[in-house]
């Protein structure tokens, strides 16, 4: 069942997160706890005592009832107990899986569809024909549970993308491609990713080059090679923050628009390692000084800083068309580069900027070009690089400086001259022209972490150029809270409404908690497993550590030891205090004491699915407080389950449109 939040339900919804919130507050015992912490902190002794006399020698399988809708106890329970399971199940958002329809989508419309009538149903785009039929090519380097998401993701951006009439989507959060990869030759979408780890996407590139010449040659077999190629994506690389601004955001993503529209044909340029195909020449014109430049495939990455008055956001930017295609000068062939970044790029950003070398490919010719640079003989020592490009207050173009590659602070470029400088050509390219040239796109991001979720929605909300929205949720544990005074703005809560309630606060465990998932833990309470003690082992060797060394911060490192459920618990020490990285001698009264601990497992187990069963709850208020804060903007949204839990756990996707 899937959750609309709009002017006609927004009151309602409100009512149920004003309650959801009253009835965690009535638990931060349980919800704030850690299974950790069981002994040290005696959390059994801090339930209620109705609680404890009935559960106390329960067995795993009877607790199966706490965590399903359906099942009934299997004796007597204390009302107080009863009604916090009912609870527990009615603010808990449903979670079985859900096909989203266009007819889904159309109750999104905008306040200005619904004032002129305009809400009928777009014509559907789909992918070329030449492009269906390939998703094998698709599975590799991909998992069953990926594959999963990516397949029901894909269709509901389909959807999506016919609702908006929109072919453009920038995924966030890309990893290496998966999901960008499917969207194009699945679905038909011109797709461009953003993505922190820049060793990501040197893999995504390589991967969808594989994909495209694997389809490729089964279009000659079927004698079909002849029929259009999809684009393939533009991956970016950049860390966006808590802070990135809609302007960083989308001048990002509108230099990788113009990238691929500039040079279309380069991305559809055969493998290297294709010996049949030859690369066709760009149609593409431009008037300004990059009108030779050439895009070669294996791009590259470049680091640069950009400033404004509040911070300073290290962005990583793909730099396709800044590589070694510029012509080297044959003067001075950029061979001594004078400060340690400047020689990191040297490879990629090469280019001669100078009055003696008349062969550059960028065929510098004007005065308004030189007048940027220093007033020293320009070669290629003294290079304008995006490595070292800062905008100043006064929107003038400026660089670090470094002891040879030097910019003069005082060689800006006002607003008034800049449209003929080299420094404006350079932003030019690289997106940053008239915005009427900008194209609109669909924002979607799979299980983007922490504030990154956040974040999309504050850049969806305040930018134009997005007009639909598909966001799936995760980590919640990493969302920047408002007791975070350093992070503005906060990732939970965002919308004014829960932010006035008094019991809207989440710690960070109950934040962490939200990304457990119960319907796994039921099968192992069912089975009974011996690992189920693996809980109480935990705990004890928690109340080891700190009899050893009692200044130790707990919950500051995690700890995981493989096939623990073979160990006895002195192997299980062991093996933990080893990894914590303290003395694995046990004196005999700790070990003694420890080892009382371990007939406690069953009350261990009883305390851990009694936090299960708040997790979804938790969960259920962090998404709706995204709900109410799109609200609050104006935006309706949509809340669908769109994955099977038993598979992908964190199943909710996020739907809204402009």
């Amino acid at each position: 069942m899937s959750l609309l939040c709009d002017e006609n339900s927004v009151l309602l919804l409100r009512q149920y997160v004003k309650k959801l919130t009253e009835f965690l507050s009535l638990y931060t015992g349980i919800i704030d706890a850690y299974v950790s912490d069981f002994f040290t902190k005696d959390h059994w002794n801090g339930m209620p005592l109705s609680w404890k006399d009935c559960l106390t020698d329960t067995e795993p399988p009877e607790l199966v009832w706490l965590l399903t809708q359906d099942s009934l106890p299997s004796k007597v329970y204390p009302l107080s107990l009863l009604a916090f399971k009912q609870c527990t199940q009615t603010f808990s958002l449903p979670r079985s899986q859900q096909e989203v329809k266009v007819q889904d989508l159309l109750q999104l419309s905008s306040a200005r569809e619904k004032k002129s009538g305009n809400d009928h149903i777009p014509s559907s785009h789909k992918a070329s024909e030449s492009n269906q039929g390939y998703t094998e090519y698709l599975r590799k380097h991909v998992k069953p549970k990926k594959l999963h998401e990516i397949n029901h993701l894909g269709k509901t951006l389909r959807a999506l993308g016919d609702v908006c009439d929109c072919q453009n989507i920038v995924d966030v959060g890309a990893g290496q491609g998966h999901l960008s990869r499917y969207l194009t030759f699945q679905h038909g979408f011109k797709v461009t990713t953003v993505e922190a780890e820049g060793c990501h996407a040197p893999k995504a590139q390589k991967y969808d080059r594989d994909a495209q010449r694997q389809i490729r040659k089964v279009k000659e077999q079927r004698g079909s090679e002849n029929q259009s190629e999809a684009d393939l994506p533009n991956h970016v690389t950049c860390y966006i923050t808590a802070d990135t601004t809609e302007g960083e955001f989308l001048d990002i993503v509108q230099r990788s628009f113009d990238r691929t529209n500039c040079s279309t044909s380069s991305n559809r340029d055969s493998d290297p390692r294709d010996s049949k195909s030859t690369p066709p020449q760009s149609k593409s014109k431009k008037s300004n000084a990059f009108s030779n430049l050439e895009q070669r495939d294996d791009r590259t990455t470049c680091q640069f800083n950009c400033l404004d008055s509040r911070k300073k956001a290290r962005l990583m930017c793909d730099t396709s068309c800044l590589e070694t295609t510029f012509s080297k000068c044959s003067v001075n062939p950029c061979d001594k580069w004078p400060c340690s970044d400047c020689d990191k790029y040297k490879q990629n950003l090469c280019s001669s900027f100078c009055q003696k070398c008349q062969s550059s490919s960028l065929n510098i010719s004007t005065a308004q070009d030189h007048h940027i640079l220093n007033e020293n003989e320009m070669c290629c020592e003294n290079l304008t690089l995006a490595l070292h490009t800062e905008k100043a207050e006064n929107g003038a173009i400026r660089t670090n400086k470094c002891e040879k590659c030097i910019v003069s602070d005082n060689a800006s470029v006002t607003n008034e001259g800049k449209e003929g400088s080299l420094g404006y050509q350079v932003l030019s390219f690289l997106g940053g022209g008239d915005i009427s040239t900008r194209q609109h796109f669909l924002l979607t991001g799979l299980h983007a972490c922490g504030d990154l979720t956040p974040t999309m929605l504050r850049v969806f909300t305040s930018c134009p150029d997005i007009q639909g929205l598909a966001s799936v949720g995760c980590c919640y544990m990493k969302l920047s809270t408002a007791k975070n005074l350093e992070t503005e703005p906060v990732g939970y809560p965002m919308s004014e409404f829960v932010q006035q309630l008094p019991h809207s606060a989440l710690s960070y465990e109950a934040r962490e908690m939200a990304c457990h998932f119960a319907d796994s833990y039921i099968q192992r309470l069912k089975d009974n497993p011996p690992a189920l003690k693996l809980h109480c082992y935990r705990a004890a060797l928690q109340w080891v550590v700190l009899q050893l060394q009692p200044d130790f911060v707990t919950g500051a490192q995690k700890l995981s030891i493989r096939k623990a459920e073979n160990l006895s618990f002195i192997q299980y020490a062991i093996q933990g205090l080893k990894r914590l990285g303290l003395s694995i001698e046990i004196p005999g009264d700790i070990l003694e004491g420890a080892s009382c601990f371990l007939e406690q497992w069953r009350q261990v187990v009883i305390f851990y699915s009694l936090r299960l069963s708040v997790s979804p709850v938790v969960e259920s208020l962090i998404l709706l407080d995204r709900q109410l804060y799109l609200y609050e903007q104006g935006v309706s949204s949509h809340l669908v389950p769109i994955f099977d839990p038993m598979t992908s756990p964190r199943n909710f996707v996020l739907l809204a449109r402009k």
